[in-house]
This record gives structure tokens, C-alpha cells and sequence, in this order.
């Protein structure tokens, strides 16, 4: 269980932080526009 939550950790927080990024540059780009 322990080893797992550790795992699935640094993959939520990659995956968060990528969609932050991607949706910073939806507002940018439609801001542009």
C-alpha cells in the first residue's frame, strides 16, 4: 500500500503540473488572439 501511494505520488503531481502548463498556455494563446 505504502509503496504504491509512493509511486502514484510524483505521477499526480507530473500530471497536475502538466495540465497547469497546458491550460496557461490555452489562456495565453486565446488572450492573443
Amino acid at each position: 500500500m505504502e509503496i504504491r501511494m509512493l509511486r502514484k505520488l510524483p505521477a499526480t503531481i507530473v500530471i497536475s503540473l502538466s495540465l497547469g502548463a497546458t491550460m496557461d498556455a490555452q489562456d495565453r494563446i486565446y488572450v492573443d488572439q
